[in-house]
Formats: C-alpha cells, structure tokens, sequence
C-alpha cells in the first residue's frame, strides 16, 4: 500500500464519519422534545442527553441556570443545589434560520418561571 492511497483512504473515511454524524445527529429542538418533561429530571440526565450548556450562570443559592443554544433553537433550565431539574427558565425558537447578515430574524418566545 503506497503512502498516498493510504492518506487517501484516511481522508474518505475521516470525511464519511463526519457525513454520517451530521446526517443522524437530532437538531437541539428534537432532543429536547425527546426528554418529554424536563422539570424534576436529574441534570445529569439532560446533559447526557444535550451535551455540554453553552452557558452557565451560578447564583449564590447555588441554583444555577443552563443555557444551551443552537442557531433555530435555545433553551435555559433552572438547575437546582440538588442537581433536580426545575424546569424551562426560557425558550426561543426561530421560524427561519438568521439571515446571514443577522437582519429580520423572527422570534418566538416565552418564558416559565419555576420556584426551585
């Protein structure tokens, strides 16, 4: 096997793995539909689920609010000291994806508020 039929096999497969991940990979929306009701839910559980908050705010309470973000889609859930899910802080969701030039995007939105 030659050296460049070598690199050139590597680079199919790396480019196919990457094809089939993007292909099966659910948008955040969906994986949040899929949990079903979030509120009383272990955190662990919705991370394991969501991946990684893109944003975490700890309050002196140490409650915490976990934001996760997609460009369609972004959800913040109030975490409580217990590692307890409290529910849905807010949620946005677009009609549209953002326009490149980040001009006339529709929103809509509404927020929950939880007594954690």
């Amino acid at each position: 096997m030659t050296p460049f039929f070598l690199l050139l096999t590597l680079m199919v497969a790396g480019f196919l793995v990457i094809v089939v991940r993007a292909a099966t990979s659910k948008p955040l929306k969906a994986r949040v539909e899929g949990l079903g009701e979030l509120r009383g839910r272990t955190m662990a559980s919705i991370i394991s689920a969501l991946g990684e908050p893109d944003e975490t705010t700890r309050h002196p309470d140490d409650t915490r609010i976990m934001l996760w973000t997609s460009p369609k889609y972004q959800i913040a859930l109030v975490a409580g000291a217990n590692g307890i899910c409290g529910g849905v802080h807010t949620e946005r969701s677009s009609k549209k994806a953002p326009p490149r030039q980040g001009r006339g995007q529709t929103s809509v939105s509404f927020t929950a508020w939880t007594d954690v």
